[in-house]
């Protein structure tokens, strides 16, 4: 097990935001067996799963920032990176996260980019960006963390 101790470093804000529509695993039957769904429910603990419809992966990620945004002590012009973390990208190119930084209003200083993964993402988010505070490249970092897929 890998352990990384970086110093002068810290989260100060986490915020979420989750779609609307709720899928129940029960009401699955057309995909899954009834069988089939027992054994994922006790597997998972899942009973239901939350499906954005329209919503793009970006839409989730920039109603959580502009949470984060609007109760920060600091300005957007004060952020100097943000990375998009997601298994499922609004698009191959142009990056995300450079969709997101225009749409959040974030300034023209700062650096973005997209790391494609997917559970472990949010960790390798956090590392990436601990470690460039922690070289003195940025001071503040926003990551996005989302996932959104279409209802099944």
């Amino acid at each position: 097990m890998t352990v990384t101790k970086l110093s002068g470093v810290k989260i100060t804000g986490v915020a979420c935001a989750v779609p609307e529509g709720i899928d129940r695993l029960k009401d699955s039957s057309g995909l899954f067996s009834a069988e089939e769904i027992a054994k994922i429910s006790a597997s998972t603990g899942v009973q239901r799963r939350h499906v954005g419809g329209d919503l793009c992966t970006s839409d989730l990620c920039f109603a959580a920032a502009e949470k984060l945004l609007d109760k920060s002590d600091f300005s957007r012009n004060e952020i100097d990176l943000l990375i998009f973390v997601s298994q499922t990208p609004d698009y191959n190119l142009p990056a995300t996260s450079c969709c997101l930084q225009e749409r959040l209003r974030l300034s023209n200083d700062c650096a973005s980019f997209d790391v494609n993964l997917g559970c472990s993402g949010y960790v390798y988010g956090l590392w990436i960006a601990a470690n460039m505070i922690a070289a003195g490249n940025t001071r503040r970092v926003q990551i996005g963390r989302a996932s959104c897929r279409e209802r099944v």
